[in-house]
């Protein structure tokens, strides 16, 4: 954790600012665990990680916990008992511990893990829309929203950021260490640190309490499939209020509509009911049917904030996004040439793992490869998108990374995202 980042912190109870109590493994620029302190509590930093939440905060705070901790013993074993810890309530215990011991066989071993096989030793295996969030329509919100989070010099929070894909593609266009990304599973956030977003901060906290930031400490916040499984919304909507500036904006994206249909619908309201949390007319407010959001961006590479939607409209979409923010200057505009975001010159591209892949000669024969009928059913965009089947030369694909601009076959890849530009050590 930066020490730039501190000035943004506030504790959720006595709303006080915070310093640092004591720094364990790092620098005062820059720590890796240590502890921070308010006028009433006290915060623990493990692995660059600030714990909020509890029973976390607690357990990472207790006498015999410290102790090993000061002594530099808990921070090289932090991983495997964040592991035991955080995914006990997911799966059995014997389950766990053996996925234990064969992580620590490959520590031993010194063999490096990549994200998939790490996620699969600790049970995310079956969660394809996880390890294929780069392939799935809910998340290609982000790609449509670029032109609102990018041109910014402050500070950007990803609320319920899981394992860091939306940081890793914002960290494209801004600074990492501009990102902030909160969750409530502290596994997750390990992960994100490690493969997808290790530069940017990273806190541990959930939606009882007030998120632990100042007043009008980010310009851009962000909060992308999360809000309608949220069970205490008006203290999580309440603190984007309190925390966005005057000039920023808060970006609500796929949000499940109570009056549509949804696979894992949580627990979403209307549309109307989302509008009423932001007070009128302190915010101006823009909802959009998701569907037509992704459709412009994929076809036409757009996003039109100019067309007005009717209530009908909005209501009869299952899926809606929301844009909020005190200032008119994001509303009323039409963004063009998006997908060309995608082009990311010089980077090292990769077949997305949605495919399977043969070698047939000289080339990479690639089919998709829905792994189940939910991710299928869940995502009909992307079965429609996504192109069945394809080649690719075996030469051009490894030599992309020299490339400052790509043959037109390859631009076509990556709009298609057929090939991705993915963290290193991802699969």
């Amino acid at each position: 954790m930066k020490k730039e980042f501190l000035s943004l912190l506030a504790c959720p109870y006595c709303r006080g600012g915070m310093e640092i109590a004591r720094i364990v493994r790092g620098r005062e620029d820059n720590i890796q665990d240590g502890v921070l302190r308010c006028q009433c509590r006290k915060y623990p930093i493990v692995n660059g990680i600030l714990f909020i939440i509890e029973p976390w905060r607690s357990l990472l705070l207790h006498a015999h916990f410290c102790k090993k901790m000061f002594k530099g013993i808990a921070s090289r074993d932090f991983c495997s008992w964040l592991f035991l810890k955080s995914t006990a309530k997911i799966h059995r215990m014997s389950r766990v511990r053996a996925a234990l011991r064969g992580y620590r066989a490959q520590k031993k071993a010194k063999k490096e893990l990549s994200f998939f096989s790490l996620s699969q030793h600790f049970g995310l295996g079956a969660m394809h829309n996880v390890r294929h969030r780069f392939s799935t329509q809910t998340f290609w919100n982000i790609y449509a929203a670029l032109p609102l989070l990018t041109d910014t010099r402050g500070y950007v929070l990803d609320f319920a950021s899981g394992l860091g894909h939306s940081a890793y593609v914002l960290s494209h266009f801004i600074s990492p260490g501009k990102i902030v990304c909160v969750d409530s599973q502290p596994f997750y956030l390990y992960l994100a640190r490690k493969y997808l977003a290790p530069d940017s901060e990273m806190v541990c906290s959930n939606d009882i309490v007030p998120l632990p930031f100042k007043k009008e400490s980010f310009e851009k916040v962000i909060a992308m499939d999360c809000l309608h499984c949220i069970e205490h919304k008006n203290i999580v909507v309440n603190s984007f209020q309190e925390i966005v500036s005057a000039q920023g904006i808060i970006l609500l994206l796929h949000l499940h509509n109570a009056l549509g249909s949804n696979y894992s619908a949580g627990m979403p309201l209307s549309p109307r009911e989302y509008r009423d949390m932001f007070p009128s007319p302190v915010w101006q407010i823009k909802m959009l049917p998701e569907e037509d959001v992704l459709k412009n961006f994929l076809q036409e590479g757009v996003l039109d904030l100019e067309k007005e939607y009717g209530a009908e409209e909005i209501n009869r979409s299952n899926v809606v996004n929301m844009l909020i923010s005190k200032s008119e200057k994001y509303f009323n505009k039409k963004y063009t040439h998006l997908r060309e975001n995608l082009l990311l010159p010089r980077t090292k591209w990769y077949i997305n793992p949605i495919y399977k892949v043969k070698e047939e000669g000289e080339n990479y024969l690639l089919e998709l490869n829905f792994p189940t009928r939910k991710l299928k059913k869940e995502n009909p965009l992307s079965l429609e998108y996504l192109p069945r089947t394809c080649r690719i030369p075996r030469k051009l694909l490894h030599s992309l990374d020299k490339m400052q601009a790509y043959p037109e076959e390859i631009k076509e890849l990556i709009i298609k995202f057929v090939l991705l530009a993915l963290p290193e050590r991802y699969i």
